[in-house]
């Protein structure tokens, strides 16, 4: 009784302390979650308000001081920063949307460019970058009880709306006639591995078909499995000179792996036709979007992990940095956010001018230009994002300032909704080439998007998410990180199974 007494007045407090931010946002704490005596609901991370009790463990009150002032110290900072990556999620997700709501590409002005190519990249640096901050020493520390507790958390995370989304396509959409016949197919699907193997129907790949977009959840989802395996193992660099080597020395190789599987695609081509009795060319426009060239470099989860690999290394040099006290100045945050801005541009400005300059080549630069293309659909963007990353996490910078926003950060929480629901709304808001107003058609259909992605991140994703988890035994108390991380994040942060909304840094998912 006393205890709950201590926890109910620090609560007090903190809202006596910031009474607007209680009284904005539907705040509630979760941490308590477990005694019995709360009732669960959405916890925003907004507000200053927000970030003070995030910073409390309710179930140890009495023991640390209550916050007395507005002023954010370096934790409030860092926790900000780390926000913004969660609004870097909304950018991703409106790449891939953008896209999507229109005839080819963002035209409201004219000129079309199609932002496509920066939305996955995006997606899976990011998702590199945040599954390796949250479970890379609860790894090393036990690997079988972190594995558990990591399997129980992304399929819960996943699953739920990837499942209720693929129930609609399967009575509603032409997806259920067409996999009636191939029960293989559709256990692939259900099991969220449709990516991992070329297959197609009737000459259709698994992107063609309603509910194509999906194949990047089984791609994630295949990332997940090798990063519990294998790749938690980055943890070992302990050398930030070293990790900052190894990060460059991987994007230099992973370009020139994808260079070479591309510039060579006529030499291996016999030898995979032979192997695979589906096997499509990409001898043509017609053929290659169910080809398996297509599939390898693009939907495939074995060349995408690169982009995975890449985020999960730029942590590693992140989590250095913050426990050797090693800081970038401001100056230098500004420079490596914008030259990872740039990077993405002149990416996508390439790929939006890369017909007309290869048209215009001789067959010797032609072959490169073409390459070079084909890489903007896998790695190309890569190491640009990861710059972004790393400076949105070091905080201090413009970047992080307008991604860190509430209205940006609430968005990104909701973004795997709105990247898996989008497909609903272009049917009926879709952007034609002809539209007179296309501005305001894309404002309406965005405002379409945003309020049913957010009214099943509400009714799907959390009240699913939270009844597995708990169903699959997720609430157990784990390991903490390490008493230095203790100080920089949040028990939230570190356990976030435990936040019902914004479970930034591990629901970073599509």
């Amino acid at each position: 009784m006393a205890q709950s007494v201590r926890r109910i007045d620090q609560i007090a407090r903190l809202i006596v302390i910031y009474p607007g931010d209680f009284l904005s946002f539907d705040f509630i704490v979760d941490r308590v979650h477990g005694t019995g005596w709360w009732p669960r609901r959405d916890l925003r991370r907004n507000g200053r308000a927000a970030q003070a009790l995030a910073a409390v463990d309710v179930r140890s009150i009495g023991s640390r001081p209550i916050p007395t002032g507005r002023k954010q110290g370096k934790s409030d900072r860092r926790s900000n920063s780390l926000d913004a990556l969660t609004g870097l999620r909304f950018i991703a997700a409106s790449c891939i949307v953008i896209a999507h709501v229109t005839a080819a590409g963002y035209a409201p002005f004219g000129g079309r460019l199609d932002l496509a190519p920066a939305g996955m990249p995006l997606f899976f640096t990011l998702s590199g970058f945040i599954i390796h901050y949250v479970y890379s020493s609860d790894f090393a520390h036990s690997w079988l009880g972190t594995a558990h507790d990591f399997a129980v958390a992304r399929f819960s995370r996943l699953y739920p709306l990837f499942a209720f989304l693929l129930l609609y396509h399967l009575l509603f959409s032409s997806l259920g006639k067409v996999l009636s016949d191939s029960p293989w197919i559709l256990l692939s699907y259900a099991t969220m591995t449709a990516s991992w193997w070329y297959w197609h129907i009737d000459g259709v790949t698994l992107i063609e078909l309603p509910y194509g977009l999906s194949w990047s959840v089984s791609t994630e989802v295949f990332f997940y499995a090798v990063y519990a395996l294998v790749l938690h193992r980055i943890s070992a660099l302990r050398n930030l000179v070293g990790s900052v080597a190894v990060l460059v020395a991987f994007c230099v190789l992973a370009y020139g792996v994808v260079f070479l599987i591309v510039d060579s695609r006529d030499g291996w081509t016999p030898l995979a036709e032979a192997t695979l009795s589906n096997f499509i060319p990409a001898n043509t426009g017609e053929q290659f979007p169910n080809s398996f060239l297509r599939w390898l470099i693009y939907v495939s989860p074995y060349l995408q992990i690169l982009a995975f690999i890449a985020g999960a290394l730029t942590c590693q040099v992140y989590l250095l940095m913050s426990r050797n006290a090693v800081t970038i100045g401001r100056v230098w945050r500004e420079a490596l956010g914008w030259a990872g801005v740039a990077w993405v541009g002149a990416g996508l400005i390439y790929n939006a001018t890369a017909p007309d300059m290869v048209s215009i080549a001789s067959p010797e630069t032609a072959r490169y230009l073409v390459a070079l293309n084909f890489m903007n659909m896998n790695f190309l963007l890569a190491p640009g994002c990861c710059a972004i990353i790393l400076a949105l996490a070091s905080g201090g910078c413009t970047l992080q300032a307008a991604l860190a926003a509430p209205a940006i950060v609430g968005l990104g929480e909701i973004s795997y909704s709105i990247y898996l629901a989008h497909p609903f709304i272009s049917r009926v808001a879709y952007v034609t080439r002809e539209n007179e107003h296309p501005l305001l058609s894309y404002a309406v259909a965005i405002a379409f998007v945003l309020i049913i992605s957010e009214a099943l991140y509400r009714r799907i994703e959390i009240p699913s998410k939270l009844f597995l988890r708990r169903l699959l035994g997720a609430d157990a108390p784990r390991t903490a990180a390490s008493e230095t991380e203790a100080a920089i994040i949040s028990e939230e942060f570190r356990n976030e199974r435990r936040l019902p909304h914004s479970e930034f840094p591990a629901d970073s998912s599509i």
